[in-house]
């Protein structure tokens, strides 16, 4: 794969932007409340993990969460832009299934529906007009190319 050229979108630009954000909010939430974390992780692993391991989970998930800019930014890859489509359903799953935690959450915990608001921003994003424009010419480029 080689570096997408020309200037990017605006659309994807704020895709960058807006994954960035919803991965250092999920990290900066994870790090406000270590202790919250570290049980959030234990209900899904069955593990108590020691705090500098759960610091150490939350940086690995964030770093986790920049390969789709990259993937999206610098390649124009549009295999990214539904595995972003595919980890973004399954980040906003719960809040698919049960809809009534939504108003629940946004009343007292606004902080936890920030990251997954920002996920959905990001799947829009990447079907405007100008992103599905620029995923296809890279694409075109491609071929040409072989």
């Amino acid at each position: 794969m080689k570096m997408a050229q020309g200037p990017r979108p605006l659309s994807i630009k704020l895709f960058a932007a807006t994954c960035l954000l919803a991965a250092s909010v999920s990290l900066a939430r994870g790090l406000i409340d270590p202790l919250e974390t570290q049980g959030m992780l234990w209900s899904y692993t069955g593990m108590m993990l020691r705090e500098e391991l759960v610091t150490i989970a939350l940086f690995s998930t964030f770093t986790i969460a920049l390969i789709p800019i990259v993937w999206v930014y610098f390649l124009a890859n549009p295999f990214a832009r539904w595995l972003v489509v595919l980890f973004g359903v399954l980040r906003l799953w719960p809040y698919i299934i049960n809809p009534g935690y939504v108003p629940y959450a946004l009343r007292y915990n606004t902080f936890e529906m920030a990251a997954p608001a920002l996920q959905l921003l990001a799947i829009i994003l990447l079907f405007t007009p100008s992103a599905v424009r620029w995923f296809d010419k890279r694409q075109s480029d491609d071929v040409l190319e072989a």
